[in-house]
């Protein structure tokens, strides 16, 4: 139960999908069945890994994404939005548009991030991008040498 701006009583269902309370003939979607297996996926990775697995990995990660950091911030044009202290994730501030540089990565096959402009204004030539366990150095190497190029 709930109290909306007018102060009248109202009821909301909290951290549930909708069709819990259907019945499965009348369902429209599947979303419980996908929670159920993201949560069964997430709970096999985090046994597999355990408590100091994950720590390592985390480590990994911070050290991938400083990696992929001090290489960018050495392309030519481009620069680092941000100066605080990341985890995987870096803002990379470009020359020109960044749906432009997304798309002429793309076609040297190499996924390049988020252009965030459509959802920060303000960063209308930035990029998201990740550094994760998934990516290797030589990848890292490969995208600051193409942003070079392009």
């Amino acid at each position: 139960m709930t109290h909306d701006s007018k102060d009248q009583r109202g009821f909301v269902l909290t951290l549930q999908a909708r069709e819990q309370h259907i019945r499965r003939e009348r369902a429209t979607s599947n979303i419980c069945t996908n929670q159920g297996l993201c949560a069964l996926a997430v709970t096999v990775y985090l046994a597999v890994m355990g408590k100091q697995g994950l720590r390592e990995l985390a480590l990994f990660n911070l050290r991938k994404a400083d990696y992929l950091k001090n290489k960018l911030s050495k392309v030519s044009g481009f620069e680092i939005q941000f100066s605080a202290d990341t985890f995987n994730e870096i803002v990379l501030k470009c020359p020109r548009p960044a749906n432009e540089i997304r798309d002429a990565l793309l076609e040297h096959k190499i996924l390049a991030g988020l252009p965030l402009g459509e959802y920060y204004p303000e960063l209308t030539n930035s990029l998201l991008l990740c550094a994760t366990e998934m990516n290797t150095v030589e990848s890292i190497d490969r995208l600051a040498d193409k942003l070079e190029t392009v």
